[in-house]
């Protein structure tokens, strides 16, 4: 349906729910508040699509439709400030079709001043007193469940984490990591300050050792604000309190010749390439495969040789 076409049920369930409503719709327009919006928002929708008969086929089947839209989901039927909102929804959809084309219209004016009745209302002392103390037994109640959420969650660590003696990050993560992962050295240590590197050969993928490590990060990004985000769940503050947490955490897996190499035949087999590139590996056992720009495409894939080796062996496992 259009974004004016709501549903009749939609203003059905308005009608049933919301002692408010009724009583508004009485004082300012004098007919059932589900008529009246359903009938307003369809004037709407015909005077912006009148030219399309297709879309206008739409009316009587949201005449007949009993289901309900989301924005009429309200917590509170009766609570001015939802209604308010509601209305104005209502009222910026139909303004700008309605009032254009005859500004007079009096029901639209009609739908503004219950609008504005419910703003009355929202201003008024009593119930800007009773919305603060709302407010506030709200906040009380869902500390309270966090409190209670966190202390579960510390319980449940303990049996699954017996081995977490302090909340220490770099120990305890490096521990699950290694009875994760037997046989994998692994180097977890402090870079600077709340920032955590995770550091191997081989191996697990970093995609494998993040699915453990990320419950041990505490903070985000959100590139939309340009800010760093915490994690306050309770969860979160659980697994501070059990195993430790860190800002950040990021991984650095190498790779050693011998696992490269296989990674090599496989792909070359794969894409049917005659020549093996040359894998070199630094004294320090990091190994990367020779060529640069110089190692032709692969005759069926996006990328270089040599970048499509190092993407087949940063997803590949080596346990």
């Amino acid at each position: 349906m259009s974004c004016i076409l709501y549903s009749f049920g939609s203003y059905k369930k308005l009608q049933a729910n919301s002692t408010l409503a009724n009583s508004l719709a009485s004082e300012f327009i004098g007919q059932p508040i589900a008529q009246y919006l359903f009938e307003l928002n369809a004037d709407a929708f015909q005077t912006r699509y009148g030219h399309n008969d297709d879309i206008i086929s739409e009316i009587p089947q949201a005449k007949s439709d009993d289901s309900v839209d989301y924005e009429f989901e309200l917590a509170d039927y009766n609570d001015p400030e939802l209604l308010r909102d509601l209305f104005k929804r209502i009222e910026y959809q139909c303004s700008d079709v309605l009032t254009s084309a005859n500004p007079e219209d009096r029901r639209f004016l009609n739908l503004v001043a219950i609008r504005e009745e419910c703003e009355r209302r929202v201003a008024h002392p009593i119930y800007q007193a009773e919305a603060k103390r709302k407010r506030e037994l709200e906040r009380a109640q869902a500390a309270l469940k966090h409190a209670q959420d966190k202390e579960q969650f510390i319980k449940e660590l303990r049996r699954q984490y017996p081995w977490a003696k302090e909340p220490n990050p770099t120990k305890n993560l490096k521990k699950e990591l290694m009875l994760a992962f037997p046989g994998i050295k692994f180097s977890v240590r402090f870079q600077h300050y709340d920032s955590v590197t995770i550091s191997w050969t081989d191996g697990p993928t970093s995609k494998q050792v993040e699915e453990i490590s990320d419950k041990y990060v505490s903070k985000g990004f959100d590139s939309s604000t340009d800010c760093s985000t915490y994690d306050h769940s309770a969860y979160g503050e659980a697994i501070g309190v059990v195993l430790g947490r860190a800002g950040y955490i990021s991984t650095s897996r190498s790779l050693s010749a011998r696992f490269l190499k296989d990674i090599v035949l496989d792909v070359c087999f794969k894409y049917h390439h005659d020549t093996l590139p040359i894998v070199k590996e630094s004294s320090s056992g990091h190994a990367w495969v020779e060529g640069g720009g110089s190692v032709p495409y692969c005759p069926n894939a996006t990328y270089s040789l040599q970048d499509w080796i190092h993407r087949t062996a940063n997803e590949t496992s080596a346990v």
